[in-house]
């Protein structure tokens, strides 16, 4: 088994019917259809009403026997049959200890279990916090496609991810909104993790931090981190291309780094680079042309092309499948009055690094973009009043390994 990615499987429909002790609280990949989970009984005392286990939302149909649970349960035993039909993988977790709260994102039932002294997940903190989850991505992409989605609190810290299922290591909004954010990016959009785990761990990041910023959070501080992070390890030209399989990186750390953060932050150039509008239409094309299907990176890149009407192998290629590193400067700056009220500013901007990006430029209060691919580039810029200063890039988007010369006073 090799130390670093995770599963893929082909979508199929799933009928599981579990054998249990009889106390046992159950949470699984798609709805109980028949038998109890033990919900009702673990309620806790601030759940809105009883559970919805949607036991319709699968057409009736007789359960294929595979001649292991044919008789009744034996005493102190229950049977429980669980249906999960368009899903790549089907997981479950059980507990006595389980407590249930429950509620819904529009027509999709929720399902939260978690351990006497949870205090952080209970009176519908998880719950809400999982339906907010939903809510930003049905905007992002489409419809949930599912009819539930349960989330439980696992012994580890961190989360995995399975479709209608997400096990999460605390209640925090964002390690919920990640895995849930997974019920798309690896659930409803199948990529092959060992081949292109940036597809869907860097995607799942990505989305998390912009879920942050929507819901009023300082975006410049959300990236800074992980920016400084990752300008450090190409600055020393340690980085790995993206794009290599899993068990192609160096280590565990490396894996991290090129799959989880750097990723992230080349989705933030691309949103950027094309606009926010653009960029929300192409995720928009890439559900409604792949949604439940198995997915790789050409057909986010051309449904992203669909949606700006450019082509963009360029930058897939430089930031996916090199480790080519982009360094601007201001060489120089200038600034002379023309009429009353025009001024002039000249700029010198100086390109290092192989590889390349279309920069805005601010000065004083105008905003411009110097998109020449040429290492040398001059513009010029006219503000009503005076300017004391240029900045490259002022919103701290590019992946600049040395953003201190990206300011110049005039």
């Amino acid at each position: 088994m090799l130390p670093q990615g995770e599963f893929y499987g082909e979508f199929a429909s799933f009928d599981v019917t579990l054998d249990l002790a009889a106390d046992q609280v159950t949470g699984a990949t798609g709805v109980p259809v028949e038998g109890d989970p033990g919900w009702r009984n673990a309620l806790a005392n601030t759940s809105p009403g009883p559970p919805d286990l949607r036991r319709d939302a699968y057409a009736p149909r007789p359960a294929v026997s595979l001649g292991l649970l044919e008789d009744s349960p034996a005493i102190g035993r229950k049977h429980v049959r669980w249906r999960a039909e368009d899903v790549h993988h089907f997981a479950w977790s059980t507990n006595p200890a389980y407590i249930y709260e429950g509620g819904h994102f529009e027509d999709v039932a929720i399902h939260v279990l978690y351990q006497p002294g949870d205090t952080a997940w209970d009176e519908g903190v998880a719950v809400q916090r999982t339906a907010d989850a939903l809510a930003f991505l049905d905007t992002i992409f489409g419809d949930y496609p599912w009819p539930q989605i349960t989330n439980v609190h696992r012994i580890e810290g961190g989360g995995t991810e399975f479709p209608m299922m997400v096990m999460d290591g605390s209640a925090s909004e964002g390690l919920i909104m990640h895995e849930v954010g997974h019920n798309y990016v690896h659930g409803i959009f199948a990529n092959n993790e060992w081949r292109e785990g940036w597809l869907d761990e860097g995607f799942s990041s990505f989305l998390t931090n912009w879920y942050h910023a929507s819901r009023g959070a300082d975006a410049a501080a959300l990236w800074a981190g992980n920016l400084d992070a990752i300008r450090q390890v190409d600055r020393a030209r340690f980085s790995q291309p993206i794009g290599l399989p899993a068990a192609e990186f160096r280590d565990f750390a490396m894996y991290g780094a090129m799959t989880y953060t750097k990723p992230a932050l080349v989705f933030r150039m691309l949103r950027d680079m094309i606009g926010d509008e653009t960029f929300r239409r192409g995720l928009h094309i890439f559900y409604e042309r792949h949604a439940l299907n198995h997915v790789r990176e050409a057909d986010l890149r051309m449904a992203m092309e669909a949606a700006c009407a450019c082509e963009l192998g360029w930058f897939f290629e430089q930031w996916i499948h090199t480790t080519n590193t982009l360094d601007y400067r201001v060489e120089s700056a200038t600034t002379v009055e023309g009429s009353p009220g025009q001024w002039t500013t000249t700029i010198e901007i100086v390109r290092e690094g192989e590889a390349w990006m279309p920069v805005k430029v601010r000065v004083g209060s105008e905003t411009v973009m110097a998109d020449s691919r040429d290492p040398r580039q001059t513009i010029t810029v006219t503000t009503a009043t005076r300017p004391d200063e240029v900045v490259l890039d002022p919103d701290n988007v590019l992946i600049d390994i040395a953003p201190a010369n990206n300011r110049r006073t005039i």
